[in-house]
């Protein structure tokens, strides 16, 4: 049984790994190509997040993704399963406030 567990985690690396070039590949190739649109989207999102709309926005998408990240690495803990989606939610939210905090010194 273990023999064909670590098979089927072998494929799913490999469709997880296919899965990450050609996001990769696909986000080059539209931005090499389409970049003078994504330029002016850049600077729609920059002031969107620069006004106290945006700031709140960002405020509410931190706290959300902390609180959640706390909840699932306490749900993971006591049901032996992995913790790293946790972890990722709560680098997220510090990430969100790190960006809040420069923008509103800035």
């Amino acid at each position: 049984m273990s023999r064909f567990q670590s098979k089927g985690s072998w494929v799913e690396d490999l469709i997880l790994l296919a899965m990450f070039f050609m996001i990769i590949y696909a986000t080059t190739y539209i931005l090499t190509h389409y970049g003078q649109y994504f330029s002016d989207i850049l600077k729609s999102a920059t002031n969107f997040f620069k006004s106290p709309y945006g700031l709140a926005v960002m405020f509410f998408i931190g706290v959300v993704s902390g609180a959640f990240g706390i909840k699932e690495i306490y749900v993971s803990v006591y049901r032996r399963k992995s913790v790293a989606l946790g972890f990722a939610l709560i680098f997220l939210s510090s990430l969100v406030f790190i960006v809040l905090f420069v923008s509103v010194i800035a």
